[in-house]
């Protein structure tokens, strides 16, 4: 799952029935649980949104995910 430059990924937890997701390559721990697919992108987009308006009411700079060194030619 991808919404706004972050990168979401989830399992299934088979003891509870439901997908639990958290968001890849950053500091913080942004986390969203569903029953189905359909909801779990909804709840992954919702704890993007919610994480972002955190940071900007707190006026702190949100994490941004990690990315690969560009290489440089030589």
């Amino acid at each position: 799952m991808k919404y706004k430059g972050y990168t979401g990924r989830y399992e299934v937890d088979p003891d509870e029935g439901v997908l639990h997701g958290r968001i890849d390559g950053i500091e913080d721990i942004i986390t969203f649980v569903a029953d189905n697919l359909e909801d779990l992108e909804r709840e992954f987009r919702i704890s993007v949104d919610d994480y972002l308006e955190w940071c900007a009411e707190d006026g702190v700079e949100p994490n941004r995910p990690y990315s690969e060194p560009r290489r440089v030619a030589s």
